[in-house]
């Protein structure tokens, strides 16, 4: 094994520890982004209608679904493009997809209509967005996987076709990315990547599971058992039967589909006989009652999903003269986050080591989703035996902002949650080759700079210490390519 393959393991291992270690906080926030209203398949009606996400009141039918799919269930979100996904059966059992805007539709995505025989819920990876759908035809229950953007087959997803008869509702866990599929009578976990079976849990206590969530405060897991009529919760550890979650057994008659509203972390579960979505308290289970206007607009409902808002935040593009700099010259963060509770903070110092320059120029992006968007981008210069301050926070932030820290660099780019990478580029053109003369001759090499950061919590002044790969306290693992990240 050469030097270079090396560092790429040790690059690669480093970015995959680092997200890890923060994965159950930032995970478990994450529900936040979902700020968008309420979306609803009405099995009856064949559509999917548009509730707001605070009082639930009516907003209309999504207008491209009216008269184009054919016993709608489970309901997505593409993560990239924004556009709805249904599980539609009948005849078609196919994957629609449309613009939740305008209602346009755009077909059947990709090979959906040749390789799925009895599609129920559509889900996608957390970090691949891969679709993966849960197909509960006679001899051939398992989850297929599709290419996110080509819509190709990819396959029937690791053992879940020789472990799975009942299948119904399925998704992935936050915390570990395990898939969990309801079975009828028993929910099963398999690896999140490879898809090897791990356990089942849930039997004999379930009679007939459909849609689960993942609690976003416990980690238990909670399905819908319409048969039971009620909501069921499973310890995440051992999968003992924790009991009818709160109230939902004296007000549901047929649960289909759960969801945590990402407000309030209040339960929502549509009922398909009450033709509602009924609320209930997300810690105690109370029923709080019919979530707004739904049962006046609903007859048989059946999936739900909240509308992630920061797929269409007015984000900057990425421009098509990004520096695209080798990876020998960059310095890379994983992880960078931003919303009401936290703000990154960033130190780069210059410590005038021999051969270096005495002023060394750098670009800063914070990247969001991979390198396909910009939060924000800074430029500036360093001098020897100086620091610079580098703040990641939202618009119009009340302490952190340019009138405050005149001599600081101030990424302001959104008020909504936001996450990524970070990339530090050189202004440098050849950052490889001396310049100056003298006494400030020297290289312009930003991974001779010292970087260090962390994501902070306000409220508390504590935090997490980021990882930097590339500047001085770490090596240079990869020499070629672009760098795109680990979520």
């Amino acid at each position: 094994m050469n030097h270079n393959s090396v560092r790429n393991i040790l690059f690669f291992r480093k970015c995959v520890n680092f997200f890890f270690g923060f994965l159950v906080y930032f995970l478990l926030h994450l529900p936040s982004i979902y700020a968008g209203n309420l979306f609803v398949v009405d099995s009856s009606s064949q559509e999917v209608k548009q509730f707001d996400a605070d009082t639930g009141n009516f907003l209309g039918v999504v207008t491209g679904t009216t008269g184009n799919l054919e016993t709608p269930l489970g309901i997505a979100f593409h993560p990239g493009t924004g556009n709805i996904f249904i599980a539609n059966g009948g005849n078609n059992d196919d994957i629609r997809q449309f613009d939740p805007d305008s209602g346009t539709s755009s077909g059947s995505f990709g090979e959906t209509s040749n390789f799925l025989l009895d599609p129920l819920r559509p889900t996608f990876h957390p970090l691949t967005h891969n679709l993966f759908v849960s197909d509960s035809s006679s001899g051939h229950g398992d989850v297929r996987e599709f290419d996110n953007k080509t819509g190709d087959f990819i396959s029937s997803f690791g053992e879940t076709a020789e472990r799975l008869e009942g299948i119904r509702g399925l998704t992935f866990n936050p915390i570990d990315f395990h898939l969990l599929v309801s079975n009828s009578t028993s929910i099963m976990e398999f690896e999140g990547f490879t898809g090897k079976f791990i356990r089942s849990f849930g039997s004999p206590s379930l009679a007939l599971g459909l849609g689960l969530v993942v609690h976003p405060v416990t980690g238990n897991i909670l399905v819908a058992d319409f048969n039971n009529q009620d909501v069921r919760e499973f310890e995440k550890d051992t999968g003992v039967f924790l009991g009818t979650f709160g109230e939902t057994g004296t007000h549901l008659i047929s649960p289909e589909d759960v969801m945590f509203h990402p407000e309030t972390g209040n339960l929502l579960v549509t009922d398909f006989a009450n033709g509602d979505v009924r609320e209930f308290e997300g810690t105690t289970g109370a029923f709080l009652g019919v979530f707004g206007e739904t049962g006046d607009h609903l007859t048989h409902p059946d999936g739900l999903m909240f509308r992630p808002d920061f797929l269409n935040l007015p984000l900057l593009s990425l421009p098509s003269d990004f520096p695209d700099s080798p990876n020998s010259q960059r310095v890379v963060s994983p992880y960078w986050q931003s919303d009401s509770a936290t703000y990154t903070f960033v130190s780069v110092s210059h410590p005038s080591l021999s051969g270096m320059s005495s002023q060394i120029g750098l670009q800063v992006n914070a990247l969001v989703r991979g390198e396909k968007l910009l939060f924000g981008t800074a430029e500036f210069t360093i001098q020897r035996n100086n620091t610079q301050k580098v703040f990641i926070v939202g618009t119009n932030h009340p302490v952190l902002n340019p009138a405050a820290f005149p001599n600081d660099t101030i990424l302001a780019g959104n008020d909504m949650p936001m996450h990524g990478q970070l990339i530090f580029q050189p202004l440098a053109e050849k950052p490889e080759t001396r310049i100056g003369n003298a006494d400030g001759s020297g290289f312009p090499d930003i991974t001779h700079l010292n970087i260090w950061g962390a994501v902070v919590v306000q409220a508390t002044s504590t935090g997490f210490a980021m990882e930097f790969i590339g500047d001085a306290s770490d090596s240079r693992a990869v020499t070629s390519g672009r760098f795109s990240g680990v979520n």
